[in-house]
């Protein structure tokens, strides 16, 4: 058999007969099992052909209970006319697949009559979030079928929001101009519950507005979108992706933001207060530009940030900017416009071209993804040297071969040093060098509690690191 041809399966003999093709879902051989050939026949034919899978009753509440939509045939074993209608079902099954509603067919009647209250069959099932919504039109007729399956009317849960899930999601980011996602946790999540319940009270608003809302609690859907903090909200805009940073408690506020962000152009930089920034150094990897009102270039810097801006978001940088610059005073941060990327609620100050788009891309993409080094200046030093009990300072020269050749050798031990709570950052600041003994740099200055303890000048770094 080649590999092509082979089809695997699991054999269960408790209370049917059921194997898993390749989808992962579980279709039903009723047959005898001894007869080799008609396995095979029916192995082959589940490869091949686009058919409705039929569950038990077991697997059906399974699959109502983790799967958003289900979308269920209830066919008796006497009914003449289901074959007839699964194959108009067929014709409409990968389609359904396509906005997340999955198609199955059942014998078993009891889940129709005690979920649903049906009484005639066949019926058509739509389990909308493990709630039943019959169909009550034409069984023979797929594309009212699927027209009614898809629609928003049918989709959308009256007084909730709605959960989707991944395939359903990416449908709606492919054909809704705005669409806000809450992503939270059923679980370990205290703030999710009433967050939850918080935006549920603009739901309709924001639909007024012509911005669809939804709600994610899937974890592989939010691992996909990058999203590890729960509960978080993030307006969506074909090409670009907002998360929301005030306080989620208040609805009110949240509808402004959307309102506010649903027609901005898509290259964008938002704009945070000291709270918000101050809530993200600690929880994200962030890059911030600080900038005030009076500054000529920095229209002209946040153009070139915002010709970056998507870029670096696919790296997991968001870029922001702020012009609170008392709170870049008490960061350490004296020249402005500057340009800071934060990490483990540590700094490092881009010291090159801000009119260099490029430059400061591959220097984003440097900090987020290699085992860099953060870069600070004398103020955050000072800040540092009071707050930290631990701490070793790389002084190096610009452009100098010897002092990249060090750094490069001192990056391979950053991880460890952290690991010992030794904070080991580098700072090119001569004065600053020279003020703790380093008279020729490069060299390496340990503060402990403080007090400086020079590298002595006898050892080479390179070999000793």
């Amino acid at each position: 058999m080649s590999h092509k041809q082979r089809v695997l399966f699991l054999t269960f003999y408790s209370f049917e007969h059921v194997l898993v093709p390749l989808s992962g879902l579980f279709s039903l051989n009723k047959g005898d099992l001894t007869i080799e050939a008609d396995v095979l026949t029916w192995l082959i034919k589940q490869k091949n052909e686009d058919s409705i899978e039929e569950v038990t009753e077991e697997i059906l509440m399974v699959l109502v209970k983790d799967r958003g939509y289900v979308l269920t045939f209830f066919a008796p074993n006497d009914c003449e006319s289901c074959e007839t209608i699964l194959h108009e079902l067929e014709n409409i099954d990968d389609e359904l697949d396509k906005v997340g509603i999955l198609l199955v067919t059942t014998d078993d009647m009891k889940i129709a009559s005690s979920k649903a209250n049906i009484t005639e069959f066949p019926a058509l099932v739509l389990f909308r979030n493990m709630q039943p919504v019959p169909y009550t039109g034409d069984l023979m007729d797929e594309n009212a079928i699927l027209a009614w399956a898809t629609s928003e009317e049918t989709l959308d849960i009256p007084d909730a929001i709605e959960e989707v899930n991944l395939l359903m999601l990416e449908n709606l980011l492919n054909t809704s101009h705005s669409v806000v996602v809450l992503f939270y946790s059923k679980t370990d999540c205290p703030k999710c519950e009433a967050v939850l319940q918080s935006v549920e009270n603009i739901d309709d608003d924001a639909e007024q507005n012509d911005v669809d809302f939804v709600k994610v609690s899937d974890p592989e859907v939010s691992e996909a979108y990058n999203i590890t903090q729960f509960p978080t909200l993030v307006l969506f805009r074909k090409e670009s992706a907002d998360k929301y940073h005030g306080d989620m408690r208040k609805p009110d506020e949240i509808l402004k933001w959307i309102i506010e962000n649903r027609d901005r152009p898509d290259s964008f930089i938002e704009d945070v207060d000291r709270k918000e920034l101050e809530a993200l150094i600690e929880e994200q990897t962030i890059a911030v530009f600080f900038y005030d009102e009076n500054c000529t270039p920095c229209d002209a810097i946040l153009h070139e940030l915002e010709n970056i801006d998507d870029d670096s978001d696919r790296y997991g940088v968001q870029i922001l900017k702020t012009n609170d610059i008392e709170f870049a005073t008490e960061l350490g941060i004296s020249s402005i416009p500057s340009f800071v990327y934060f990490e483990g609620m540590l700094p490092s100050i881009y010291d090159g071209d801000l009119m260099n788009e490029n430059e400061l891309l591959l220097w984003l993409i440097e900090q987020k993804t290699e085992d860099t080094m953060e870069n600070i200046n004398r103020e955050m030093l000072f800040r540092l040297i009071e707050e930290q009990e631990y701490l070793a300072i790389y002084f190096y020269r610009e452009n100098d071969k010897l002092s990249k050749d060090i750094l490069k050798h001192l990056e391979q031990i950053d991880d460890d040093c952290s690991d010992y709570e030794v904070q080991l950052l580098k700072m090119s600041d001569n004065l600053m060098a020279k003020k703790y003994r380093v008279r020729n740099p490069p060299g390496l200055v340990f503060f402990r509690h403080g007090n400086p303890i020079v590298y002595p000048e006898g050892k080479t770094l390179c070999k000793v690191v």
